[in-house]
């Protein structure tokens, strides 16, 4: 099987589509155009209108594809009526979210192979190396990660944040490894990559107290509720702590639970 991967630059659709190339099975490979695929990965993370161009092109031209849902809540149509006929056309859905179980919730019949499973880490690469703590947390890149909150906490503790731009795996292993906090703060939806790539390096994570993240990240993470007025004053408690440390069984939970070979290859295995 020839496949293509429809991806944006992203840095959370670059590690799976990393994952894709690294674990997938002998007989599938990857090609650097549709033209020579006869199988496409489309990445949904943006608006529904652009996905739904993509897989009506695909559909008419006999061709399959798979879905990728990243993003649901926070689109521009965050019912999952809009999406089923992207869906329904697809040979497979994956998604952290339960979208079958939102559909059944929206009393709304479905007809696509969905396969529910959360993103990984790369446990080879994301480690504790036992440096010194400079920094209080690794921050968002932008405001739907709380960045200015998280900015505004850090000047009442007096406490340094770092951002981390364009950088290299090496330079953001080092990174995690100098913070004492990683922030899983996105609005509204998300996973939070970051989240598991910190932990395993010894940050700990902090995330809004939303069930997708704690129906992934449970004990793992520090919770704040995620409501405007109060993210400073809960992020200030936070930050006038000390961190829990995190401790070797909770690593070991990370790369069992996240385990980016097991997860290709249950999508391969759910799609035939």
């Amino acid at each position: 099987m020839k496949v293509y991967q429809d991806i944006i630059e992203d840095y959370a659709i670059g590690r799976i589509a990393d994952a894709f190339k690294r674990y997938s099975p002998k007989n599938v490979s990857f090609v650097d155009s549709e033209d020579k695929a006869d199988f496409v990965i489309l990445y949904a993370h943006g608006q529904r209108r652009k996905v739904w161009w993509k897989a009506s092109r695909l559909i008419k031209e006999n061709k399959d594809y798979a879905v990728v849902q990243l993003c649901l809540k926070s689109t521009t149509n965050p019912n999952v009526t809009d999406w089923l006929p992207i869906w329904n056309g697809s040979k497979i859905v994956w998604s952290y979210y339960n979208l079958s179980n939102a559909c059944w919730n929206n009393q709304i019949s479905y007809d696509f192979n969905f396969y529910h499973a959360p993103l990984g880490v790369d446990s080879e690469l994301f480690k504790d190396l036992g440096r010194e703590r400079v920094y209080k947390i690794l921050t968002g890149t932008h405001r739907k990660e709380s960045l200015d909150e998280t900015r505004e906490a850090l000047k009442k503790v007096g406490g340094i944040g770092i951002t981390p731009n364009k950088l290299s795996d090496q330079a953001l292993v080092l990174m995690y490894n100098e913070c004492e906090y990683v922030s899983g703060l996105r609005k509204i939806e998300g996973f939070e990559m970051p989240v598991l790539e910190g932990l395993l390096c010894g940050a700990r994570p902090i995330c809004f107290d939303r069930k997708h993240y704690r129906n992934y990240f449970g004990d793992l993470a520090e919770y704040i509720p995620e409501t405007d007025s109060d993210i400073v004053k809960n992020l200030v408690k936070i930050f006038k702590k000390k961190p829990r440390p995190v401790t070797r069984e909770e690593k070991e939970l990370v790369k069992k639970k996240f385990n980016w070979e097991v997860i290709i290859k249950g999508f391969w295995k759910k799609l035939c």
